[in-house]
């Protein structure tokens, strides 16, 4: 029952034991990680480019996110893949006569220095005192790690701390394996999203029972909602409760069923509960595995974005562990409403998609119900496809969008695409052209506000014939919408952001727009100067903080000062 964030984390993992054993090699690849998106970190794919002058950039959308020299660039260095962090994140340091790591080294996030690091010695080993960053380190999970290192290995206990608390410990053995009884984090934790495990380690194998707990925040009690047994190597086995890998408050869902050895065995079930804790849970999907894990018959699963307001399944059969013949999607508003057929598709006999389909969008929910629909041949899109929208369920579905397919599933020609943070309060649309896969030429950024209006051009500018941003550019923030409608003017040279930058901001379409933040980026795509920035959670719930301060070379001169914007 893998989403495709389990996915991607399984690609990452071969992909990153690949690319030790290879050599540098220049070229663009289209890589997969995570960037921030409704509360939690979200499965996103971006480019990454090796270039002649061994440099790696870092790319979404024609932007370069990240411009970084390798100094080491003997073999193709592991590449970040938590895209805040790629934006945000840099460390400081001395390096030696052969630019190993060594003495003092800060981390810094958005330009102001964590006070977080700690000692290389000559060796360009971890030594002594550390605090780390946790792996998924970012605005809502600013979550650090505590501890003692020993030439490059954790020894003794270390500490997890968050917003001043401490939230799990545990101990490392003399030969750095984890020992003992460990309070763990969940890979995603965050601010809203308070899960850990609680267990023990037997030289860094777990073993004997884990349990999963979950608090909504600190204020909230802690409750126990998983848990099962690990054997003596380490291998899950009986019967386990496990949780969806998007758990949250509007995603409570559980599995139940049985493991034997480390394999999933048997009927395993899908159990929903709304955020009502004193109601019970409900069955709401699942099927059987065979004795290798291999799913098998019929099976009901959930769409990777389910929740509260996105409640989709899809039913079909498995065989041999490959999806065959016709799988249907559908769709309820809440447990009061039966699932009604919203679309689906054929598997061929190789489990891959075929003919004509309806899918879902990635982001369908009850404020934006959309649908794409055209042909795949061979599991890839191919021709054209078309995106439809409805404001509500009882509405007919109406084209919103529109796009070629090469039989490579690369877009071609002109294209209306979705904006990412489209909803019934965001109806924009991205309309321009694509070449072998690039957008190339100009694109306009249009948006209405009501269904029956027609689209008005609201932003866009220019790629070059190689995708990058060029030109003057008017962008919409990633959370814009009708009542957070922030647009950013400035220009790009070649992917990065150059000059005079100004933020836009109306609360209400009956405004008029006003200039509340802005500031120069110099020839490196770095904040230099005086600065107006806006709060990282700027136009979340009633937000409206601004922040007033100095950068050098990207890097904060002072502690910004926060303003309440409340003038327009």
């Amino acid at each position: 029952m893998k989403s495709n964030r389990s996915k991607s984390k399984d690609q990452v993992q071969k992909h990153v034991k690949l690319i030790e054993q290879q050599s540098w090699q220049e070229g663009l690849y289209e890589e997969e990680g995570v960037m921030f998106k409704e509360n939690n970190l979200q499965p996103i794919k971006f480019f990454v480019e090796y270039t002649t002058d061994k440099y790696i950039k870092y790319i979404v959308d024609g932007n370069i996110l990240r411009e970084q020299q390798i100094i080491e660039a003997k073999v193709q260095p592991e590449i970040m893949r938590n895209l805040e962090q790629v934006k945000y994140l840099r460390w400081e340091g001395e390096l030696g006569m052969n630019k190993q790591k060594i003495k003092k080294w800060n981390a810094f996030w958005r330009g102001a220095n964590l006070n977080i690091g700690g000692e290389y010695n000559q060796n360009g080993q971890k030594q002594g005192k550390w605090i780390d960053l946790f792996p998924n380190f970012y605005d809502f999970c600013k979550v650090t790690i505590q501890g003692m290192y020993i030439q490059d290995r954790k020894q003794g206990e270390w500490v997890y701390y968050f917003e001043n608390q401490q939230i799990a410990d545990g101990i490392y053995n003399e030969n750095g394996q984890k020992n003992g009884t460990w309070i763990e984090l969940y890979d995603y934790y965050n601010s809203e999203n308070m899960i850990t495990f609680r267990g023990k380690y037997n030289k860094g194998v777990k073993f004997g029972r884990w349990d999963t707990y979950y608090q909504k925040n600190f204020d909230d009690q802690t409750k126990m909602i998983g848990g099962g047994e690990f054997n003596l190597q380490g291998k899950k086995n009986g019967r386990w409760i496990e949780i969806h890998e998007n758990y949250f408050s509007l995603c409570n869902i559980q599995y139940q069923g049985e493991y034997n050895n480390g394999k999933k065995q048997g009927k395993w079930i899908i159990q929903f509960k709304y955020i009502d804790y004193f109601q019970d849970y409900q069955k709401i999907g699942g099927g059987s595995y065979d004795v290798n894990e291999i799913k098998i018959g019929r099976w009901i699963e959930l769409n990777d974005n389910f929740k509260d307001t996105s409640q989709t399944i899809l039913e079909g059969d498995y065989i041999q562990g490959k999806k065959q013949g016709k799988w249907t999607i559908k769709f309820r508003l809440n447990e009061k409403h039966r699932f009604k057929i919203l679309g689906g598709g054929d598997y061929d006999i190789n489990g891959r998609k075929n003919g004509k389909w309806i899918d879902t969008n990635h982001n369908f929910q009850i404020d934006n119900q959309m649908i794409d629909i055209g042909e795949y041949k061979n599991g890839k899109r191919k021709g054209k496809w078309i995106t439809k929208y409805r404001y509500e369920i009882n509405e007919p579905f109406t084209q919103i969008g529109e796009g070629i397919y090469d039989d490579s599933e690369i877009k071609n020609g002109r294209w209306v695409e979705i904006f990412q943070n489209f909803q019934n309060s965001c109806q924009v649309t991205l309309v321009g052209d694509y070449l072998k896969g690039n957008k190339i030429g100009k694109w306009n950024i249009l948006q209405r506000f009501q269904e029956k209006e027609k689209f008005i051009q609201i932003g866009g500018g220019t790629y070059d014939e190689k995708g990058f941003k060029n030109g003057q550019w008017l962008e919409l923030i990633d959370n814009f919408k009708i009542s957070n409608q922030v647009i950013l003017k400035g220009n790009y040279l070649y992917g990065k952001k150059l000059g005079q930058w100004d933020t836009f901001y109306k609360k209400n379409p009956q405004q008029e727009f006003q200039i509340i933040a802005g500031g120069l980026y110099d020839e490196n795509g770095f904040k230099n100067g005086n600065w107006i920035d806006l709060d990282f959670r700027f136009g979340f719930g009633q937000n409206q903080v601004i922040l007033k301060g100095q950068y050098k070379n990207g890097f904060k001169v002072n502690e910004l000062q926060e303003e309440v914007q409340n003038n327009v």
